[in-house]
């Protein structure tokens, strides 16, 4: 419950266009995302953030890599969603291909 509240005041400070804007991302990334859950077990890299202060020190790479060995040991495979092109040659980098 206290996240939930935390959350609620952090929204507020958020412009409304903008949350509905991120909602509706939020539903197409959904309904593609959809498409793997009849697929054998996989990973899903929801999100990946780094905090400006600390770009540049190659913490994506670690965190991605992580996820990508993850994979390989349960034998599967990782997928994610970006809502850049820019970001999609950083994620070439590291083996992912667009569908």
């Amino acid at each position: 419950m206290k996240t939930i509240l935390r959350s609620i005041v952090l929204i507020k400070d958020v412009p409304l266009l903008l949350i509905i804007k991120k909602a509706k991302k939020l539903s197409i990334v959904s309904q593609r995302m959809a498409f793997y859950e009849h697929q054998k077990p996989h990973l899903v890299l929801d999100m990946v953030a780094v905090d400006k202060k600390y770009r540049g020190q190659k913490f994506m790479s670690q965190m991605i890599r992580a996820a990508l060995d993850e994979a390989d040991k349960r034998r599967t495979f990782c997928v994610l969603e970006t809502e850049t092109i820019e970001n999609v040659r950083i994620y070439e980098h590291f083996g992912f291909q667009l569908s």
